[in-house]
């Protein structure tokens, strides 16, 4: 079943008579994002009554969410 996944597309382009095919997808790499991530949040909040509330929150991640890779020419 050689299907695509939806929001696969693949681009062929035909300049002076070269062809060129490249292939998009929109899924993430995970290899490149820590598994972990610490962050400090605040919030607000107001209740109108028992079952109707509006709230606000902001959080700032601590952690660097990119694993750093070193790359050293030698």
């Amino acid at each position: 079943m050689g299907g695509r996944s939806k929001g696969d597309f693949t681009q062929t382009r035909n300049i002076d008579g070269s062809s060129s095919t490249q292939s998009y997808y929109d899924k993430i790499a995970k290899s490149v994002f820590n598994k972990f991530n610490f962050g400090i949040g605040i919030g607000a909040g107001y209740y109108f009554t028992q079952n109707l509330a509006v709230t606000a929150r902001f959080t700032v991640g601590i952690t660097d969410i990119y694993i750093s890779i070193a790359i050293q020419i030698q």
